[in-house]
C-alpha cells in the first residue's frame, strides 16, 4: 500500500512540474482526511491517499499537522514516518488526544487519525518551546527568537510543567504583534501522558508549531460554551491556587446564596459543574458573555468553604459564575464563524467536554464549522485546555473551541 501510495505522488509531482503556471491555477492549498481504521498501516494508508487525491498536483504540502486517539497512539511514531514518506512534509507537527476532528465528523473515545495538510510557501516555519529546569524554577526555551514576529503561532502543548500563562505574557511583551492559537493535549497511552508530535518523532513537554507569516490568510475565533449567572464579584480572599473569598464571603456561600436564586432551568445546568468567568477588560461597567474567560473549579473545601483553582487569581480580580449551556455554545459558534465569513479549510481545538456529552449529538463543532464556513478542509483535536485571543490578549480557555480558518487566496 505504501509503495503504491508513494508511486501515485510521483505521478502527481512530475505532473505539477510541467509549469508553474498549470500548478498555480490547479493545485489546492489545503486538504485534510481522517481515518476510524484500529490498525495504523490502514489508516495512514487511508488518510495519505485522501491528501494525495485531494490536493492533485503540485509539490508537497509545507506543514502537515497530525491528531490521533485510541489505537492509534501507540503507532504514533510509526504514523509519523509513514506521514513523512508518502506526503514528504517540510514540517510535521501534532498531538496524541482523546479524540480527533476531521471535515464535519469528530470521534471521541476511539482510534482516529486526522491529518491536516496545507501548501503554504516559505510563509510559514516551524517553531518549538523546551522546558529547562534550573534553581530557579522552569524555564521555557525558545521565545528569544520571535522578538518582534508578526503573522500568527498555531501550538500544541504539555500542560505538565509548562508554565503556559507565563509563556504567553512573555510572547505578548516580546512580539506584540504575533497572535497564538492552539490547544493543550490531554494525557494518553498506557503511561496517561500528553504527547506532542514533532517531525517522525513522538515527544513529551513543552509545545510545538508552525509561525505563518502575515501574507497567510487566516483569521481566529474563541467561541465560549458557558454564559454568566448571578452577579459579579471581586475576589477578596486567596490561598495560593485556593479561591478562599469572594466579596467578602466564603465561596461555598456565595454558591449556596446563587443557587436559591435560580430559576430550574439555571439549576439544573448548574448541576452539571459551576465554572468561574475572569473579566478580560476589568474597565466595563457591565458583563455578559464574551467578556470572560471560562476557568474550571477543580474542587471544593467544605470545612473551609473555599474553592480549588487551577491557577491563583489576584485580588480584586473580578469573577462571575457560569454554567455551561450548550444553546449558547451553538450560538456562539455560528456567530463568530458567520461573521468570519468563508473559508477553505480550518484547524480546530475544541476542549474535550464539548463533544456528544455536551450537545446531546455528535460532531456539532466539526459539522457545524463546515456548514456555516463552507470549509472542507477541517482537522483538529480535543483538549485540556484551549488557546486564543479574547479581548485583544491571548488566553487559555476552558469549554470552548479555538478555531484558525483559512481562505485559499
Amino acid at each position: 500500500m505504501v509503495e503504491q501510495l508513494k508511486e501515485k505522488l510521483r505521478r502527481y509531482r512530475r505532473a505539477g512540474t510541467v509549469t508553474q503556471m498549470q500548478i498555480a491555477r490547479n493545485e489546492r492549498r489545503f486538504a485534510a482526511a481522517g481515518s476510524e481504521h484500529p490498525l495504523a498501516p490502514h489508516a495512514v494508508g487511508e488518510v495519505c491517499g485522501q491528501i494525495s487525491d485531494l490536493l492533485g498536483p503540485g509539490p508537497a504540502p509545507d506543514v502537515v499537522f497530525v491528531f490521533c486517539s485510541g489505537d492509534q497512539v501507540a503507532s504514533a511514531e510509526a504514523t509519523l514516518r509513514a506521514v513523512d514518506a508518502l506526503l514528504s512534509p517540510r514540517i510535521c507537527v501534532g498531538a496524541a488526544s482523546t479524540g480527533t476532528l476531521a471535515g464535519a465528523r469528530e470521534v471521541e473515545g476511539r482510534s482516529s487519525l486526522s491529518v491536516w495538510a496545507a501548501r503554504l510557501g516559505e510563509a510559514v516555519e516551524p517553531v518549538s518551546f523546551d522546558l529547562t529546569s534550573t534553581d530557579a524554577g522552569v524555564v521555557v526555551a525558545g521565545t528569544s527568537e520571535l522578538v518582534d514576529a508578526t503573522g500568527h503561532l498555531v501550538v500544541v502543548g504539555d500542560p505538565q510543567g509548562l508554565p503556559i500563562t507565563g509563556l504567553l505574557t512573555s510572547l505578548a511583551q516580546r512580539a506584540p504583534e504575533l497572535k497564538v492559537l492552539g490547544g493543550l493535549a490531554p494525557p494518553v497511552g498506557s503511561r496517561a501522558l500528553p504527547l506532542l508530535l514533532e517531525g517522525t518523532a513522538v515527544r513529551t513537554g513543552g509545545m510545538v508549531g508552525v509561525r505563518l507569516a502575515e501574507s497567510v490568510p487566516m483569521t481566529t475565533l474563541v467561541a465560549q460554551g458557558c454564559r454568566p449567572v448571578g452577579d459579579p464579584m471581586a475576589v477578596t480572599g486567596t490561598d495560593g491556587t485556593m479561591l478562599t473569598g469572594l466579596a467578602g464571603r466564603k465561596p461555598m456561600d456565595r454558591i449556596r446564596e446563587l443557587a436559591q436564586r435560580m430559576d430550574p432551568d439555571d439549576r439544573e445546568l448548574a448541576s452539571g459543574g459551576l465554572h468561574l468567568g475572569v473579566v478580560v477588560d476589568e474597565h466595563r461597567l457591565e458583563f455578559g458573555h464574551g467578556d470572560f474567560v471560562i476557568r474550571s473549579v477543580m474542587g471544593a473545601d467544605v470545612g473551609s468553604g473555599a474553592l480549588a483553582m487551577g491557577e491563583p487569581l489576584p485580588l480584586g480580580t473580578t469573577v462571575q459564575f457560569q454554567v455551561r449551556d450548550p444553546t449558547v455554545a451553538e450560538a456562539d459558534l455560528a456567530g463568530l464563524a458567520e461573521l468570519a465569513g468563508r473559508a477553505e479549510a480550518a484547524l480546530v481545538f475544541a476542549c474535550s467536554r464539548r463533544g456528544v456529552g455536551f450537545f446531546g449529538e455528535p460532531h456539532h463543532d466539526a459539522s457545524q464549522l463546515a456548514d456555516t464556513t463552507g470549509a472542507s478542509a477541517i482537522a483538529g483535536m480535543f483538549c485540556a485546555g484551549e488557546i486564543g485571543p479574547i479581548g485583544g490578549v491571548t488566553r487559555v480557555h476552558s469549554l470552548s473551541a479555538a478555531v484558525a480558518l483559512f481562505r485559499d487566496g
